[in-house]
């Protein structure tokens, strides 16, 4: 996916404030953390992403732009594409 085609994903999701896709988002992060055994510390460390905001993120207190969208995917071994249509 390009960075204007994930940019526009998430304008959408914060603009209309579209909670599912957010909490959807959130969910499939913690899942994908949780399956690979990581915590939110060591997802932290390999994301350069302080363990607060992927908490945030998780619990869709957040909006992750589209570099903190690549950095949380990378370690999880998904892309920002696939973190998208998994979640929506």
């Amino acid at each position: 996916m390009v960075y204007n085609e994930t940019q526009a994903l998430i304008s959408k999701m914060t603009s209309e404030g579209n909670m599912n896709d957010t909490q959807n988002l959130g969910s499939l992060v913690k899942r994908q953390r949780l399956r690979l055994g990581l915590t939110l510390s060591v997802l932290a460390a390999k994301s350069g992403i302080s363990v607060t905001h992927l908490s945030r993120i998780e619990k869709a207190q957040r909006y992750p732009s589209v570099n903190v969208l690549r950095k949380i995917a990378e370690p999880l071994g998904l892309n920002e594409k696939e973190l998208f249509s998994l979640a929506g």
